[in-house]
């Protein structure tokens, strides 16, 4: 049983207990609390500040800072959650609200609280009045150390460190992108589509602070590739990510790469995923009804309900990658829709197929539009960050929506159970 990888949400009363019978030691991500300690939000900002790391509320520990077995969990009350919670966004600033998840016996009189802490994109944490900074060290006799100065300049730092290189795989993924699709690497053949390198889509969810060590190999994203499909809501094929037709599937030395070609009518369609947790998808939005492309016409646009699929279907699809790659935490979502003026985009009709569409064009050669989730609220969340992106693109052709719209439209065509 692996606490560190698997949904806290999901989580059952017998999870806790095999995973307590393993009897791993505490350490700089692992602590076990028998009650609920006054100064819980000392060990959460610790853990915040530095690696992150899970708590489990309702065991206790040995000398050896290994569970005491059987572990009987703790007093079962209303409120246990709220408790933890409301102390930790009190007394932590920037304040911290964990992820955290009520587990109860059969007979519902003992619980566990089990709390997931991400590393945090706004450390350093400080408590007692933002006066002390905490860092956890993973030390049997000092789980926590108040950190130096210098130390705290070290988490700031870090913080850029990894920003840093959150960008420098987004670009390098662009840029894998560019060369496959130009036809420069053998035995992957130049995109065949109409308008090359117009009307771009790019979408890409990755850790907010990704670390340099991987969190999957390379060989096991072959097959985590196939188990996090959904049904392609626009009937481009069977599945979403595509990976049928004549798509390319190959290993590359971080990840794992999807890229159908274009042809036939169709567009490049491009999925990287990354051994760092990125999930990078790609593709050109210009698009000829079939009727067109039958008749040998080139009457092209692009459609703002694709832009809306796409990125619910990277939503449901990333949902599924991250669970399959033990990644919970903090998220960043960005779209990027370049190479546009001149193209009309047709706008309208998301909700009702017979409301009225029509053609706007773009003033802006490019649109780029950033937000921050989790992969807790990745699904539940899903029509406010889909907003949040879209909606850039919707004022760029002059138009608007909304997430009551949005939502509506993911219930008819994302079903809860994606």
């Amino acid at each position: 049983m692996n606490l560190f990888r698997q949904s806290v949400d999901s989580l059952k009363w017998t999870d806790v207990l095999e995973f307590c019978d393993q009897r791993e030691a505490e350490g700089a991500t692992l602590d076990y609390k028998e009650a609920i300690p006054k100064d819980i939000e000392k060990t959460v900002a610790a853990m915040a500040n530095t690696l992150g790391g899970v708590i489990i509320v309702g065991v206790a520990e040995d000398n050896e800072a290994k569970p005491i077995l059987p572990v009987v969990g703790m007093e079962m009350r209303r409120g246990l959650v709220e408790q933890i919670t409301s102390k930790c966004v009190d007394n932590i600033y920037p304040p911290i609200v964990p992820e955290a998840h009520l587990v109860t016996n059969d007979a519902g009189d003992r619980a566990f609280v089990v709390l997931r802490i991400a590393q945090s994109r706004e450390a350093p944490h400080a408590i007692n009045n933002s006066t002390r900074v905490y860092i956890r060290t993973g030390r049997q006799n000092t789980p926590e150390e108040l950190a130096s100065l210098d130390r705290i300049f070290w988490l700031q730092d870090r913080r850029k460190q990894s920003e840093a290189f959150r960008e420098w795989l987004f670009v390098r993924a662009k840029e894998r992108y560019d060369l496959i699709q130009a036809g420069k690497i053998p035995g992957i053949v130049a995109s065949a589509e109409f308008e090359s390198g117009r009307c771009l889509l790019t979408l890409a969810v990755s850790p907010v602070y990704p670390d340099a060590s991987p969190l999957v190999r390379s060989p096991d994203l072959d097959q985590i590739r196939r188990r996090i499909t959904i049904k392609d809501p626009m009937g481009t094929a069977n599945e979403f990510p595509i990976q049928e037709l004549e798509t390319v599937n190959r290993t590359v030395e971080d990840g794992v790469i999807m890229h159908w070609p274009g042809g036939r009518g169709l567009r490049t369609y491009h999925t990287h995923l990354n051994i760092h947790g990125l999930y990078f998808y790609k593709q050109s939005l210009l698009f000829i009804p079939p009727e067109q492309h039958r008749a040998g016409k080139n009457d092209h646009f692009m459609r703002s309900s694709e832009i809306v699929d796409r990125a619910y279907s990277v939503l449901f699809s990333g949902r599924k990658f991250y669970n399959e790659i033990g990644y919970h935490g903090p998220l960043t979502f960005r779209l990027e829709l370049e190479n546009i003026i001149g193209y009309p985009m047709l706008v309208g009709g998301l909700t009702n197929p017979n409301a009225e569409t029509f053609f706007r064009y773009s003033v802006d050669p490019r649109v780029e539009a950033v937000t921050f989730t989790n992969t807790r609220d990745l699904i539940s969340d899903r029509a406010i960050i889909v907003e949040n992106l879209t909606r850039r693109v919707a004022w760029a052709y002059d138009w608007d929506l909304n997430s009551q719209m949005l939502e509506r439209y993911t219930a008819s065509r994302f079903p809860q159970e994606q």
